[in-house]
């Protein structure tokens, strides 16, 4: 059996990323959540005259800034690694990014549920019922998938956990620092939170997938490795 290299699995985490990526974009708009330019950033003249909002400069070289502490820190973590563990890193580094995705896109569909609730009063009982079977569900999944990373972490030798931590904690605020760009305004009308129910299904379903193939890829991998 022929081993795959390296760049072939780290091709395969760079994928997950950017689907990642390019689905919190879109679950942004999908759950009635739109982005608005701050008065900083119309001042700054940031706006594009699309209505497509560049971003406030301060918060892109803060973002620009965390992302290279991560790449650095993730940088220092390969050097000298040997491909299994090359490829074992990969594996926790990309399912942790795709779970603190979906850890966003929860906590921002908890705000647009908040706020349609605080708003439209009369839907609060449809609003709660259906938010609380998503967040039973996605829930459960996050929790197998971080158990799944954590189980991965802790069985490494090749990097201390204050090292693999640090790394965790450095996704997350990228991502934060990334998002802080722009000014995320639930739209409440009863129309944009009826739509917002319409796309529960869609949200928790696309969510459920991206854990469970998290949860499925270590032993996935390998056997596509030794192919």
């Amino acid at each position: 059996m022929r081993m795959r290299s390296p760049n072939f699995v780290f091709s395969v985490v760079v994928f997950l990323l950017a689907f990642a990526g390019v689905q919190t974009v879109f679950m942004d708009l999908d759950v009635g959540i739109i982005k608005h330019a701050s008065a900083q950033e119309e001042k700054a003249g940031t706006s594009s005259e699309d209505g497509v909002v560049t971003g406030d400069p301060e918060a892109a070289a803060l973002a620009e800034k965390q992302l290279g502490a991560l790449n650095g820190q993730v940088r220092g973590i390969m050097k000298g690694l040997g491909q299994a563990e090359l490829t074992h890193f990969g594996i926790i580094y990309g399912n942790y990014s795709v779970y603190s995705m979906v850890k966003a896109v929860r906590n921002d569909v908890g705000q647009a549920v908040e706020a349609c609730i605080k708003n439209n009063p009369e839907m609060e009982e449809q609003i709660n019922t259906r938010w609380s079977k998503w967040t039973k569900s996605v829930d459960a999944n996050m929790k197998e998938a971080f158990a799944n990373i954590n189980a991965m972490s802790m069985a490494q030798d090749y990097a201390p956990q204050t090292e693999m931590k640090r790394i965790f904690s450095l996704v997350d605020e990228t991502r934060a620092a990334n998002s802080s760009r722009f000014e995320k305004i639930p739209v409440t009308t009863p129309e944009a939170c009826e739509f917002m129910l319409s796309k529960m299904d869609e949200t928790q379903d696309n969510m459920n997938v991206m854990l469970i193939a998290t949860i499925r890829s270590y032993p996935e991998i390998m056997k596509t490795m030794q192919e």
